[in-house]
């Protein structure tokens, strides 16, 4: 009984510092809706927070408020550090993914890769692409980035290279969570110095 109530209160714990991992992602996407006055979609995205429970510049155009928010965020803190982000991003209208969770995914796998560039010392070599564009009935996803070592494990786990060890793994746990509600597919490969993360999920 005493090993259960352990267990319990661990996961209790894993998952308040997981919701601390995605807030930093959620205030952005809010801060620049509400720069734009998209007001509808702060409610919207604000009662979709409750719901779970907490589960710049303009660079980029896709027609989606909240994608074109957290893409341009995350295009000028890679700036700040040197770093070429690289968009090529078609989103269609109307599609059944929330934009909560579009915040979520984007934001961890693009914060994984400015993370994985700053331990990149030739500053010429540092770079993030990010692939988004309708594939049949799915919303296909890609972000690869070049990496010092091969973060993935004989086993297929990523590795962790970060300092604060006890935040390891939260933004793939987030990101595998968001894929799973949607029965989408989330994919991570290691080839010639570049990690690259690929997720689907369905638009309809």
């Amino acid at each position: 009984m005493l090993r259960k109530e352990i267990k319990e209160k661990e996961n209790i714990y894993e998952e308040v510092r997981k919701t601390h991992h995605d807030f930093k992602n959620h205030i952005i996407c809010i801060e620049k809706l509400l720069e734009q006055g998209k007001l509808e979609l702060v409610s919207e995205y604000i009662n979709n927070l409750k719901e779970e429970k907490f589960q710049v510049y303009t660079w980029i155009k896709t027609g989606n408020d909240v994608v074109d928010a957290i893409l341009n965020q995350k295009r000028s803190e890679g700036e700040k550090k040197n770093i070429d982000i690289d968009m090529k991003v078609i989103i269609p209208d109307n599609i059944n993914i929330r934009p909560m969770d579009l915040c979520i995914i984007l934001g961890n796998a693009i914060d994984n890769g400015i993370e994985a560039n700053e331990k990149i010392e030739d500053i010429d070599k540092r770079n993030i692409k990010v692939r988004i564009n309708p594939y049949k009935d799915y919303l296909f996803m890609e972000i690869s980035n070049p990496t010092i070592c091969n973060p993935i494990d004989e086993y297929g786990q990523l590795k962790t290279t970060k300092d604060n060890k006890e935040k390891h793994g939260f933004g793939i746990k987030s990101m595998a969570t968001v894929v799973e509600e949607y029965n989408g597919i989330l994919n991570y490969e290691y080839d010639e110095g570049e990690f690259i993360l690929s997720i689907m999920l369905p638009m309809v």
